[in-house]
Formats: structure tokens, C-alpha cells, sequence
């Protein structure tokens, strides 16, 4: 374990996320927002590489699936599907 190292977008000119990744090993760990995005909307939404715990730790958490690569910054973040509760359905596990 250590520090992280982070990225932005290239692409867009007002990344909404910073990138955060493991510099040893290249595993995504999380995302923040980046300083633009928090003034505008708040420091409100982050989200964490849950493949990266154990499914037993995480029970009881609601998981979304954001879809920030077509979010333009503006509006209501969209997701690319119904958020659930980890645990919740044994199945989808």
C-alpha cells in the first residue's frame, strides 16, 4: 500500500474526475472530482474499485454504475444502470 497517482481526461478541456491508480501494480482504485466540479456541485459523489474488497465486507452498500464518460459536466449525473444494495441479490453476485 502507498500513495496513489491520479489523471484527467485529455480529451475534455474540464475533466469532471481525477483518476486515482495504484503506480506500482496499474489497478484503478477510485475517482474524486476534480476542483471545478466540487465548486459547482459540491464535494458530493466519489466513487471506489469494490472489486478490489471482499464481497462479505461490502454487504449492506448501495453500488451504482456511473457513466461519467458521456457526462458533459452539466445536470443530473446519469448512471448506466438501477443502483443496487450489495448482498441484496444473491444471484447478481
Amino acid at each position: 500500500m502507498g500513495a496513489s497517482a491520479a489523471y484527467r481526461r485529455a480529451d475534455k478541456a474540464d475533466p469532471a474526475a481525477a483518476i486515482h491508480f495504484c503506480p506500482r501494480c496499474g489497478s484503478t482504485t477510485h475517482f474524486t472530482l476534480t476542483e471545478s466540479v466540487v465548486a459547482r456541485f459540491g464535494n458530493s459523489l466519489m466513487g471506489v474499485n469494490m472489486q478490489l474488497a471482499d464481497a462479505c465486507d461490502l454487504a449492506g452498500i448501495e453500488l451504482r454504475y456511473p457513466d461519467g464518460q458521456a457526462w458533459s459536466g452539466a445536470g443530473k449525473f446519469g448512471y448506466v444502470r438501477e443502483p443496487r444494495i450489495i448482498g441484496g441479490d444473491a444471484a447478481a453476485e
